[in-house]
């Protein structure tokens, strides 16, 4: 491997690479050259280095790597593509090891965390999988974790977003993902707090279909936990429906003439709005019916 200064000088023309769609069926071994360039460096550790003070992997761009894994992964959607997937995913894990504190490896910060926690809402399965997967190798320094007995303070304002994304991959629909994000919540002894139940919400309108179906049950089973929280959250459901059964139509000019583009449809929203009432119609009580 490269020091870290080398590698951060050609991580630029790599991701170019790897980022070029059409390079994925034009030149796959230069595809792979590129990844695999990347995939040596997140297996780099203290002890390997001559010069540890100004080679070693904390001096890495991870998070710049964290983000070109994820991209890798997130674009790969062709069969054929599966190998070269599968060795994208490796590298993230290995990232994930790279960062977890151990000896001779670097320490995970708040903003590599935020590219995780946002590539957990990623619609590839493969992509949640490794995330959950990189996430149980960072059991020492993730927030709120039982393991974890030092935490920053921009680490510390992670924890309750890190515990929300947790419990919604429980009800990720793939089952091994589910059985990993069960393993991490109970392995780091995570808990739901009850003012954390309403920002489940914020998923239940998502963009992603996957995200909006797993909120509806995370939301169900977080009410059921929390069962006082079902009317200030049945309340906050009908204001955002109210916001987005109404489509304003596009502005025009004294001529008549469209000057602005017309608004979507926010469906999709709406669709996970009624799946939430479906999982919450289990828990209501006859207080919360009204005729």
């Amino acid at each position: 491997p490269m020091a870290a200064p080398a590698f951060s000088y050609c991580l630029p023309l790599l991701r170019c690479v790897l980022r070029r769609s059409k390079v994925l069926s034009e030149d796959v071994s230069l595809l792979e050259s590129a990844l695999i360039a990347v995939s040596v460096h997140c297996q780099l550790r203290k002890a390997e280095l001559e010069d540890e003070e100004e080679d070693g992997p904390v001096h890495l761009p991870r998070r710049l790597m964290f983000s070109l894994l994820v991209d890798t992964i997130a674009q790969c959607t062709d069969v054929k593509q599966a190998k070269f997937q599968r060795l994208a995913c490796d590298s993230l894990v290995d990232l994930c090891r790279l960062s977890s504190a151990k000896p001779g490896c670097a320490t995970l910060t708040a903003s590599e965390l935020c590219v995780l926690l946002t590539a957990s809402e990623d619609s590839s399965d493969e992509l949640r999988r490794s995330v959950l997967l990189g996430l149980l190798e960072l059991d020492n320094v993730l927030p709120g974790h039982v393991e974890n007995d030092t935490t920053t303070e921009s680490m510390a304002e992670q924890a309750g977003l890190l515990a929300r994304r947790i419990w919604l991959l429980r009800f990720d629909e793939v089952e091994k993902n589910k059985a990993l994000a069960e393993k991490l919540w109970t392995e780091g002894g995570f808990v739901l707090e009850k003012s954390q139940c309403t920002s489940l919400l914020a998923d239940v309108v998502h963009s992603e279909e996957k995200v909006r179906s797993a909120a509806a049950k995370a939301l169900g089973a977080a009410v059921q936990k929390h069962p006082s929280e079902i009317s200030a959250i049945l309340h906050e459901l009908f204001d955002i429906y109210a916001e987005q059964r109404h489509v304003p139509p596009p502005q025009v000019d004294s001529l008549g003439r469209q000057v602005t583009k017309a608004i979507e449809d926010p469906w999709p929203a709406r669709c996970g709005i009624a799946m939430a009432f479906v999982q919450l119609s289990k828990h209501l009580t006859q207080k919360e019916i009204t005729p």
